[in-house]
């Protein structure tokens, strides 16, 4: 091809798309003119070959972009650049190897490969080499020079079209000389695609002969060989038609019976496409050799392909070489229920002069007619009548009738033509339905006429096996099949075949086994024409019931029909009226949860509080099923909220039980909330509080928030107060005989709401228990206690005074007052009198709390004050005086722990012993863990460093210093060892006295087992446990104020369940009134509002506060976001400026370049 060529080419192509781009230009800014041609040249071949959709931004990305930074040449200078490169310049520099073997350039390609050729087995865009390119356009000269070039025969290519080789790619565009040449060569004619396919398949689905004839001469190809699928190029050349391949590759030996995944041979697929040539030659050369041709033609039956694709001839062809015409699929279906379905009539009338049988039943026990009567195929129902088909089912059959048939699929022409040809028009199917009942089903209008006109009229009253008749099923239909999607004209027919019914004199009173009437159908549907039409037939319907006493409203309003309800409601329809449950149809307008329809009826009088035979009303009805816009209006309308059912539930108990947050919200945020929130239950022990505490937080928190009622005073007035109202919070005991009433904030801390804790009335309900309890008995238990523990701890220095230290010494000066032996035996008897009293309470509690009662602080009390009484107990149990002193330093020790627990819980400092009780549970732990490792240490140290063993070891004299001094070796036993290493752990390390003055059989050992030890004892473990004790100690920070109240919430709550009833209701308090900006006005309100703040451990807090609180909180999160905001809009400004200064510019330079290019036009 010349250069002149090139530049024609260019242009022709640019001429036939100019009128499809010149649109999409315009759209994108560009202007067309005669220098846009030049485009064309310049694009590589993979471009020319892009959608035409794609190709006008490719031309405006040429006029709009800039390439390094330098704007594109105008189109005059592109198009005079085009011409001088294709005319004046040579191509080898602008085309590739595998272009120039695309278009057959010879002599380029020669150049090409004369140099280093490094892309001769390069793949390109496209994925192929250029031996593909070669192959498909039969460039045979160019595939010789290509192959001396030591190109790969065999490579695969890439992309869409992945492993074709080049020898396939000339089978599937026919390039025989190519193939040829290829398979000399070496070329593998086995090399299998990516579907497994070989050079073989692909010529033989093409029909490609000379190719054929080339892969199975010269290059000896399978003719069996099979693809992914098992399919053969037989198989190939059959499904398309191909015969003359299929000749010669049953010439190659070719085998016909050889079957696909899908167990299809070449006669199954020449069958389905209906190339009766085709299945011809293979049934023909199958029975040559011996091969059964029934065999093949009933295996997947063969004909069933034929018949149901309508290819009579290659049924024909089947018959001939006999194929069983009363085969059956695995459906049970034979050829002529394929026919009879498919409405191929001349292949029906072919099977059955071939001996089809047309009394065969399929899997759905249907026969040939039958499937012809539900195609509707009148000829092939006439041509099986001739035959002999039954046009009614036999006695002992459940099949319908070919008339069923017809008029469930609604074909009225093959009704009328059975009808005329005698069939039954009374026949009814397994369920008693008459063909009326099914023409109303399948809502087909024409089709319920043409029953009628043949003598349906004895059927329009006939039941089936429920007792409905086809009315009931015209209005049962109304809108139960018809959706909102359907056609307007569907649902018009509903409507038409009730009126043709009643036309035709269908009974309007007639009551199926449900004792249920059309009417009843209808209004359940929501069907407004079709309950107008039947009302208006028989107006006194309106007050039917059914065999639940249910009439026409019931059943409109338990389905929510709004319009169907208010034409009854006009019709004289009773809104009071009941059913055998007493339901009303305000009580099932509530159930169902349709507002409008609750409204109606609340409008024409209903009664709101009327009650069924469970005790539910209407707003029961609603709360159980979460409606809450029904609860809404009915509250609203003034629904009493009292009322209970049998069971003992409100409404409020009822949305509980049922898990209805948003009912309970509704119900609690309305005026009239405190008639639903009873404080206790006695009918069924149902606490309505402490339920929503644990299933319902938020709605909880609302309750609380309603407990808490502000003065209408200013708040910086004097006179401003807060009442905190705790009837909910902690409940009167006399409600029930033992007083046990719930403590809320106890159930809070049990379902873990931190947030309803934290809530005013909690903190001021714990405040006001606190002040009665906590001060008057926990204070003063205290004060009681450390007497106790005085005493005890002052008997204790006695006792070691007089007895241990040295009995013939004279007491110590200090104490001589105190310690005398006669002031010791009352000391004694005070002491075990109230260690008695206190052992008693704990036995006491234990028994109450049983498995509760097992935690830290009752072991520490029990073992305090068991050992007192032990030691004081010495003399009578026979202990020796060792011994009691043993049980007085545990009893002591146990004793000030025990006091530790106390200023846990009275003081606001108590959190710090929190910290401890927490800090030596985490230490517990890891001592747990790293036992194993002091064990190890200790019984390595005891071996190393024993001054025994040393000593023996290094054969040293026994004198007396040696024995002492492995007397007192810390070493010489391994409990001894253990506890030493302990010390060491803690940092008592004595490196100068073990291993520089002690002699050791082995020092290097010795040592490294020490500094192994000062690396993972010491130093690991001690900073491990630093680390977990500052987190603990970070955590109780973070959540002191929590676990402050929670302790105070337990203490409390423990201390009320062990008070007599008569001293729980002394240290009742229903409600407490804060006056915050109320001033002292004398010394005595003045001390005790700082007892106050002492005691609570924190300032007075109102509802008002947190108020404050959010308000500041929200305010400074405003403020946040709008400064965010404002430095939003100020960047987005400088932006736009920017880009408006820059479009400026751009225009600026445009003109000036549009100026230019229409100056040198001229």
């Amino acid at each position: 091809m010349s250069s002149c060529d090139n530049v024609r080419q260019d242009f022709s192509i640019f001429f036939e798309i100019r009128s499809n781009l010149n649109s999409s230009l315009i759209q994108k800014g560009v202007k067309m003119d005669r220098s846009t041609t030049v485009l064309f040249r310049d694009l590589e071949e993979d471009q020319k070959s892009r959608t035409m959709q794609d190709f006008p931004l490719l031309i405006f990305r040429q006029f709009s972009t800039k390439e390094n930074g330098k704007r594109p040449r105008s189109l005059t200078s592109i198009l005079r650049r085009s011409i001088s490169d294709s005319v004046e310049r040579n191509l080898c520099h602008r085309v590739g190897l595998h272009q120039a073997c695309r278009e057959g350039l010879v002599d380029l390609v020669r150049t090409l490969l004369q140099g280093s050729a490094p892309t001769i087995n390069t793949l390109d865009e496209e994925g192929f080499a250029p031996l593909h390119y070669a192959a498909r356009y039969d460039r045979a000269e160019i595939v010789k020079l290509l192959i001396e070039a030591s190109a790969d025969l065999n490579i695969c290519s890439d992309g869409d079209n992945k492993f074709t080789t080049p020898l396939q790619m000339t089978a599937r565009f026919n390039s025989p000389d190519t193939a040829r040449l290829l398979i000399l060569n070496g070329a593998d004619v086995a090399k299998q695609s990516n579907y497994g396919q070989q050079a073989l398949h692909y010529a033989a689905r093409r029909g490609n002969l000379k190719v054929v004839q080339v892969l199975l001469k010269e290059g000896k190809a399978r003719a069996n060989a099979t693809d992914n699928e098992n399919s053969t190029p037989l198989h190939a050349a059959s499904q398309e038609g191909k015969l003359n391949v299929v000749e010669i590759l049953l010439q190659y030996g070719a085998n016909p019976s050889l079957s696909d995944n899908d167990g299809y041979t070449a006669v199954h697929l020449a069958a389905k496409e209906g190339h009766d040539d085709v299945l011809e030659k293979l049934l023909y050369t199958a029975s040559n050799v011996g091969v059964s041709c029934s065999s093949i033609l009933n295996k997947m039956s063969c004909l069933h392909l034929a018949v149901q694709h309508g290819h009579i001839k290659s049924a024909e062809v089947c018959i001939k070489y006999g194929a069983d015409t009363c085969a059956l699929q695995d459906d049970l279906s034979s050829p002529l229920h394929v026919a009879c379905t498919n409405g191929h009539y001349d292949m029906a009338k072919l099977l059955l002069l071939n001996e089809a049988s047309i009394h065969d039943e399929d899997a759905d026990g249907m026969t040939p007619i039958l499937r012809a009567s539900l195609a509707g195929n009148m000829e092939i129902i006439e041509l099986l009548l001739s035959e002999g088909a039954h046009i009614s089912p036999q006695a002992d059959s459940r099949a319908p009738s070919p008339l069923m048939c017809a008029v469930k699929r609604g074909h009225h022409c093959a009704v009328k033509f059975l009808l005329q040809h005698g069939s039954p028009i009374d026949l009814r199917d397994v369920n008693h339905r008459t063909c009326l009942h099914v023409a109303v089903y399948s809502s087909e209008a024409e089709t319920l006429r043409t029953i009628i006109q043949a003598g349906g009229e004895c059927l329009l009253n006939s039941r089936d096996k429920n007792d409905k008749t086809p009315l009931h099923y015209a209005a049962t239909q109304g809108n139960l099949q018809v959706s909102h999607f359907t056609q307007p004209a569907r649902k018009h027919s509903y409507f038409q075949i009730v009126q043709e019914l009643l036309i035709a004199g269908a009974t309007l009173d007639i009551k199926d086994e449900d004792e249920r009437i059309p009417l009843h159908c209808a209004v359940e549907n929501g069907d407004l024409p079709c309950v107008r039409v039947l009302l208006e037939a028989c107006p006194d319907s309106i007050h039917a019931t059914d065999f639940r006493l249910q009439n026409c409203l019931h059943f409109s309003a338990s389905h929510g029909h709004l319009s169907v309800v208010k034409y009854l409601v006009d019709q004289g329809a009773a809104v009071d009226s009941r059913d055998d449950e007493r339901l009303t149809p305000l009580i099932q307008a509530a159930f169902c949860g349709c507002p409008f329809t609750t409204g109606v009826l609340l409008d024409q009088g209903a009664k709101i509080d009327a009650t069924d035979k469970n005790g539910c009303t209407a707003l029961i009805a609603a709360a159980s099923q979460g409606k809450v816009k029904v609860l809404r209006l009915l509250l609203d309308r003034g629904a009493d909220l009292r009322i209970v059912t049998t069971d003992g539930k409100n409404s409020l108990e009822t949305a509980i039980t049922n898990g209805h947050q948003d009912a309970c919200m509704e119900i609690i945020k309305h005026v009239r909330w405190k008639e639903a929130l009873p404080l206790y239950n006695r009918q069924n022990s149902f606490m309505p509080l402490k339920r929503l505490i644990e299933t319902f937080p938020l709605v909880a928190k609302v309750v609380m928030d309603k407990c808490i009622q502000s003065s209408h005073h200013l708040s910086s007035d004097e006179d401003y107060s807060v009442t905190y109202e705790f009837a909910y919070m902690n409940p009167d005991p006399s409600l029930l005989s033992d007083g046990r009433v719930f403590f809320a904030p106890k159930t809070m801390l049990d379902y873990g709401r931190e947030e309803l804790i934290f809530h005013p009335l909690t903190i001021e309900l714990m405040r006001c228990k606190w002040q009665h309890i906590g001060v008057r008995f926990f204070y003063m238990s205290a004060l009681i206690y450390m007497f106790y523990l005085a005493n005890l701890t002052l008997y204790m220095l006695c006792i070691q005074d007089l007895y241990l230290l040295n009995p013939s010494r004279p007491v110590i000066p200090v104490r001589q007052g105190v310690c005398i032996t006669a002031h010791l035996g009352a000391w004694e008897i005070v002491i075990t009198v109230m260690t008695a009293v206190y052992l008693l309470i704990e036995v006491h509690q234990a028994m109450s709390e049983k498995w509760r009662y097992v935690e830290t602080s009752n072991v520490v009390e029990v073992s305090t004050f068991s050992t007192a009484l032990i030691s004081t107990l010495s003399y009578s149990m026979g202990l020796l005086d060792e011994n009691k002193y043993i049980f007085l330093v545990i009893s002591v020790l146990c004793g000030y722990l025990t006091l530790l627990l106390y200023f846990q819980s009275i003081f606001e400092s108590g959190i710090h012993v929190t910290m401890l009780f927490v800090v030596l549970k985490t230490l517990g732990k890891v001592a747990i863990m790293f036992c194993i490792l002091i064990f190890a240490f200790a019984l390595v140290f005891q071996l190393l460093l024993s001054r025994e063993a040393n000593a023996i070891a290094l054969n040293m004299t026994m004198n007396s210093t040696l024995l002492e001094e492995i007397r007192k070796d810390p070493f010489g036993r391994v409990d001894l060892s253990i506890m030493k290493v302990v010390a060491m752990a803690i940092g008592e390390i004595e490196y100068t006295r073990f291993f520089m003055d002690q002699k050791l059989f082995s020092p290097t050992l010795s040592r490294i087992v020490f500094l192994a030890f000062c690396v993972m004892m010491p130093i690991v473990l001690m900073n491990l446990t630093i680390g977990l004790a500052v987190g603990d100690i970070d955590s109780i920070q973070q959540n002191a104020e929590y676990k402050r109240l929670s302790l105070k919430i337990d203490v409390i709550h423990k201390f009320k369940e062990k008070l007599p009833l008569w001293l729980l209701h002394r240290l009742h308090q229903s409600e407490s009134v804060r006056r915050p900006n109320k001033k002292a006005k004398n010394m005595l309100q003045k001390i005790k509002g700082l007892g106050d703040k002492l005691v609570s451990g924190r300032s007075k807090y109102t509802a008002e506060d947190e108020e404050k609180n959010v308000v500041d909180q929200l305010s400074k999160i405003f403020a946040s976001k709008m400064n965010k905001q404002d430095n939003r809009i100020n960047s987005l400004s400088s932006e736009m400026k920017e880009q408006r200064i820059l479009l400026e510019k751009l225009y600026q330079v445009m003109s000036k370049n549009e100026a230019r290019r229409s100056l040198s036009d001229d």
